[in-house]
């Protein structure tokens, strides 16, 4: 959500008020912009990266708690709390806020002498670029570094790993239901035992179903991610020539595969997952609205203290 309130009034900068290239610098068209301009496009950067990281480590976060729902169970209830879930965002958010560092130090806005393209008179406009302390520092490279594979390559390992996890324990669930439906069916008083088995199986699908839910999330997620990373890795070994020859020119449609990967992760979660629902509804929902609604609150608290999904 943060992501998507930084992107779109910079989209709309971007793409519709300084659509033309109505400036020449160095016989190149340029941008015209002003320092506002440059300023927002500056802040945006620096935010929808901190908070796509921040998204990327909860959906990691998340994860880890169904892996251990599924496969440790009660062993490890007491971690799927609304603690552990609040004390999870608050050190993502910091965390990403401190990782970042280098990445705000890495680029500035630059006054430039222009000429209009228009009039032919000269303008003053910005633009960004690297700062003079990423030069002789190194920023920039420990930069791309970090960006590529603390914020990108390393949580797709991490949600490769999961996912084969979770498949691993959904299919040991599906031979652990199957056994269960056998086992009566080839002893006397099969009628008593299907129906003792059954309450089990319907929480076992639907479980089942909400780890499907999650591991079609983490695939969209890695098909989004990993060219990212995979480029701005290619980034800090190559510097500034590929940065600039690759990176920029596909720049665009990476920050588009990220907020499709947003608006589709939030379809899947309301269109697979009940309890999703019910948890969003009591969060958003104005409080009139849940006064009427007792039931549904009732069973979404309960929810969140057994599950936190």
């Amino acid at each position: 959500m943060f992501v998507m309130c930084f992107y779109l009034p910079y989209a709309v900068l971007e793409f519709v008020l300084y659509k033309d290239n109505d400036c020449m610098l160095d016989s190149i068209p340029v941008l015209c912009r002003s320092y506002a301009a440059i300023v927002y496009t500056l802040v945006c950067s620096n935010a929808t990266v901190v908070f796509h990281t921040v998204s990327t480590w909860l959906t990691v976060a998340l994860a880890v708690w169904r892996w251990m729902a599924v496969t440790l169970t009660s062993r490890m209830r007491n971690m799927c709390s609304m603690r552990y879930a609040q004390i999870t965002i608050v050190c993502a958010y910091v965390s990403t806020a401190v990782v970042c560092i280098p990445n705000y130090m890495t680029f500035s806005v630059h006054k430039v002498n222009a000429t209009s393209r228009l009039s032919g008179q000269p303008v003053v406009s910005y633009k960004l670029d690297f700062t003079v302390v990423s030069h002789f520092v190194s920023i920039r490279t420990f930069s791309f570094w970090i960006y590529s594979v603390l914020m990108k390559l390393v949580p797709c390992f991490a949600l490769t790993a999961l996912s084969m996890a979770l498949m691993r324990a959904l299919c040991e669930a599906d031979e652990r239901r199957r056994r269960l439906k056998a086992r009566p069916n080839s002893q006397p008083g099969a009628a008593s035992g299907a129906t003792s088995a059954e309450p089990p199986s319907a929480n076992q699908r639907s479980s089942d179903r909400t780890t499907r839910m999650l591991l079609a999330v983490l695939m969209l997620f890695l098909i989004t991610e990993f060219p990212a990373g995979i480029l701005s890795l290619l980034s800090g070994i190559f510097g500034d020539t590929f940065f600039e020859s690759y990176y920029l020119r596909v720049g665009d449609i990476l920050d588009v595969l990220a907020l499709i990967n947003s608006s589709v992760n939030f379809i899947l979660y309301c269109s697979m997952s009940r309890q999703f629902r019910k948890t969003f509804a009591l969060l958003f929902t104005p409080r009139w609205l849940q006064h009427r609604a007792p039931v549904m609150a009732t069973e979404a608290n309960a929810t969140i203290a057994t599950t936190c999904v």
